[in-house]
């Protein structure tokens, strides 16, 4: 057999013969997995590369749930990954007309965005769009408005640090 054609699992050593075996759908999440409930899994420093968790057969059900929990979830996240989606010139104009957005700062931020808010069939992104949310943030406010048919909303987005400011009665300055 190839070393091509070899499954990657018998690269994997599994620890014991009890151990239970848990796929990750990405590395990152298995490495979540090994710092947040390192006193359940068998690891050493060559697993960090894999996306396989070993947990030990006496791993209370309930933190088991957990981890199955998150493995599931970003499963899901993974399965809705949305690239990037090219904007128009139309689009662009809109975004620059806004204060503080510039295309070399917030263009690929925004193309992302645009992706999420196509993948999740919203008419109106740029209605819905602030460049000083995070895309996750952006996921869940465009998730809402594709269950309200991604209309048009006047109030994007809620007051946090970072935008507080904007929120005050006076348009910005603090009294």
């Amino acid at each position: 057999m190839s070393a091509a054609a070899m499954d990657i699992r018998a690269v994997i050593p599994r620890p014991a013969p009890e151990a239970i075996e848990i796929r990750c759908p990405s590395i990152e999440t298995a490495r979540s997995i090994r710092q947040d409930f390192g006193a359940f899994c068998h690891y050493d420093e060559r697993d960090l590369r894999f996306r396989t968790v070993w947990l030990v057969e006496d791993t209370p059900e309930f933190y088991r749930e957990q981890i199955r929990a998150r493995v599931e979830r970003d499963r899901e996240d993974e399965e809705r990954r949305f690239g990037q989606a090219e904007l128009t010139d139309a689009e662009r104009g809109r975004l620059q007309q806004r204060t503080g957005w510039t295309f070399g700062t917030h263009g690929f931020h925004a193309r992302s965005c645009k992706a999420i808010a196509v993948g999740l069939d919203v008419d109106d992104w740029t209605a819905h769009y602030d460049h000083e949310l995070t895309v996750d943030e952006h996921r869940d406010i465009y998730r809402a408005a594709s269950g309200r048919g991604g209309r048009n909303v006047t109030n994007r987005s809620q007051p946090t640090p970072s935008n507080a400011n904007r929120y005050l009665p006076d348009g910005g300055e603090d009294a």
